[in-house]
């Protein structure tokens, strides 16, 4: 439950980070609205759906016994449905106190901020100029790519996603 509940909280931070940078980087040049508009949407819609899974794992355990319940004839269902439960409730001890919740997320956000200024540095060492929020709305949107398995391991895929998208921010290297 621990593990999920920290792995949940982890993609709440990435996604919560990048709707900032994009809306951040959209406020701030309007000109590259129509690259970041289309990805706005969902990571907003991720963030809200990990941060309530995060809230609300209690409602969510009693819906998933329900579902146990209910698919108990069906044995492979009913399997799924009572491990959803058994995880939702270990989720639940941790989300109790929503202190908790609120210091997990900030963490989680710390976390992915440090991951833009690895970048960053990384990108300065090898003389190319970019700011925090440019970095910020790339970089997800790279990592995400990479989780598509389009290649053995993702190979090349978050690079060129982030080439690309570098590109069309302005960022020509």
């Amino acid at each position: 439950g621990t593990m999920v509940f920290d792995r949940v909280s982890g993609m709440a931070g990435l996604f919560l980070n990048w709707s900032l940078c994009m809306v951040a980087l959209v406020g701030l040049e309007p000109a590259v609205r129509p690259l970041l508009a289309p990805f706005l949407p969902f990571s907003l819609a991720a963030a809200a759906l990990l941060v309530g899974s995060l809230v609300a794992t209690a409602r969510l355990a009693r819906l998933a016994g329900r579902a146990s319940v209910r698919f108990a004839s069906r044995p492979l269902m009913a399997r799924v449905a009572g491990v959803a439960v058994a995880t939702l409730e270990r989720m639940e001890h941790c989300s109790r106190d929503r202190r908790t919740v609120a210091a997990s997320l900030g963490i989680s956000m710390a976390i992915q901020a440090l991951f833009v200024l690895l970048a960053l540095c990384a990108a300065r060492s090898l003389s190319i100029h970019l700011g925090f929020l440019d970095a910020g709305a790339v970089l997800p949107l790279a990592a995400l790519a990479n989780a598509i398995p389009l290649s053995p391991g993702g190979l090349g895929v978050g690079e060129s996603v982030a080439s690309v998208a570098m590109a069309r921010l302005g960022h020509h290297r």
